[in-house]
């Protein structure tokens, strides 16, 4: 009888990636500093850019027309014009931050550079957490549990807000537990 195959090698790796961000200032995290700072980036520049608007647009306003303009023909492809206009902005934000966060992550430093000891350095004079672990001074928000679970929470509640407001509850129920394909009769009734 055949063995299943796991490769036993990524067991210790995958347990070396804390779930939970590091406290780096009491309740602020490593991750929440990073979520701050991108947010603040692209409001940053989503301002500088639109300041002025222009009919002749410079390079940074082109750049922001191009990703809403691309990012909703997207979103109306496949949802229709009228559900896209009402996602919209939920929908682009969420796309928006997450892509930022994780380029992010690619800056050299953001993940490794911080406080605590490593395997190759035990005897480091301090350590951040207690866990004892390498405790990185940025992480990428989209690497904490918590603040991918709580982007889906609120698109999930605005999504099922936006549905049921559209095809009412009835509607919303015959989508999601109702047969496909048009079955009738007491096939229908009973799927």
């Amino acid at each position: 009888m055949l063995e299943p195959s796991f490769n036993t090698s990524l067991v210790p790796l995958l347990a070396a990636v804390p779930l939970k961000p590091d406290s780096i200032f009491g309740f602020v995290t490593n991750s929440i500093i990073v979520a701050t700072i991108v947010t603040v980036g692209i409001l940053l520049f989503t301002r500088m850019a639109t300041k002025r608007m222009e009919l002749v647009p410079n390079r940074k306003q082109n750049l922001v027309e191009f990703v809403i303009e691309f990012l909703l023909g997207e979103v109306e492809g496949i949802l229709g014009r009228k559900i896209a206009l009402q996602v919209f902005p939920l929908l682009a934000t969420i796309f928006i931050f997450i892509l930022i966060s994780n380029w992010f992550g690619l800056i050299p430093g953001v993940g490794t550079i911080g406080f605590g000891h490593t395997a190759a350095d035990v005897s480091a004079p301090f350590v951040l957490n207690p866990e004892g672990h390498h405790a990185p001074l940025f992480r990428p928000a989209t690497a904490d549990l918590n603040m991918n679970f709580a982007m889906a929470l609120v698109f999930m509640v605005v999504w099922l807000f936006i549905t049921i407001r559209e095809v009412g509850v009835v509607g919303f129920l015959k989508h999601i537990f109702g047969a496909k394909g048009g079955m009738t009769g007491i096939i229908g009734m009973l799927m």
